[in-house]
């Protein structure tokens, strides 16, 4: 489902590509790959095209990429960035090679941005497939901050669904918990358990809805790195309703043994009255 407002062009493309890849671990990232990304984009800003030259892929030379270069140059001459950070990267391996793409936010006199660069593994040679530069509002970390001010009615609906959720799961495993009921603890785990799933992009309002997922609690909360969006995400409280019903079915069960227990170890007046 689409979001009420949609922002501005630059933001959704830089939300869309941190969601993808914010999330990846750090410590995996290739000292080489991230060197040569840095010093792309100072070469780029420098208006180096000879150095350029000789790490762009022959298929982007042949595709002639000076004229966005330039339109690359003269962005990061109007910012003038003096931080860079590594906020992401997405990693393709194949047979033939391997693709990444790098993305850094950086900062300068002009206001923030976000560049990514592309490079082509083959072989022992590393080299750049492609760059880009957009200019953003605010830093990653402001856009993507996880709060309730200028929100739709989306995400207080998924929000409200998820607390309640949870709240009923929490609820139906305690009252499971404190009662002394045949295998109670595995119906603890199962009124845990929430189906199906509706995601909000906290950042974006884009909505996901899955109908085959099981959630623990009923609920959750995930943040895509540390400039990543957040995301939340509700499910149905199945597990707790069907726990709750058999505990409920389990006590009717028991009263309905301990009443007929009574009526016979009761003797009849009429019969216990002498003769």
């Amino acid at each position: 489902m689409p979001p009420r407002r949609e922002p501005p062009r630059a933001r959704a493309a830089a939300l869309a590509l941190v969601s993808l890849l914010g999330a990846c671990n750090p410590l995996r990232v290739d000292p080489e790959t991230d060197a040569l990304s840095r010093r792309v984009l100072a070469l780029a800003e420098a208006g180096d095209s000879a150095s350029l030259s000789a790490v762009f892929h022959p298929k982007l030379l042949a595709a002639d990429p000076w004229g966005a270069l330039r339109q690359v140059r003269d962005t990061l001459a109007l910012l003038r960035p003096d931080t860079m950070e590594l906020v992401g990267y997405n990693i393709n391996a194949t047979p033939e090679g391997m693709s990444s793409r790098y993305t850094y936010q950086s900062h300068g006199g002009g206001g923030w941005f976000l560049a990514s660069v592309e490079t082509y593994r083959e072989a022992e040679a590393l080299l750049v497939t492609g760059v880009n530069v957009q200019r953003l509002p605010n830093s990653l970390q402001e856009l993507n901050a996880f709060t309730l001010a200028g929100r739709g009615w989306r995400h207080y609906l998924v929000l409200l669904l998820a607390l309640t959720s949870a709240a009923v799961c929490l609820g139906a495993a305690i009252v499971i918990a404190r009662t002394p009921m045949p295998r109670r603890w595995r119906w603890v785990l199962v009124s845990m358990l929430g189906a199906g799933q509706v995601t909000i992009n906290w950042a974006t309002g884009e909505m996901t809805v899955s109908s085959v997922f099981l959630m623990l609690f009923g609920a959750g909360v995930a943040h895509a790195g540390p400039a990543g969006p957040w995301s939340v995400a509700a499910s149905f409280p199945a597990g707790a309703l069907i726990a709750l019903a058999w505990r409920e079915r389990y006590l009717k069960a028991r009263k309905s043994i301990v009443v007929v227990g009574d009526v016979k170890g009761e003797p009849d007046p009429v019969e216990a009255r002498p003769s």
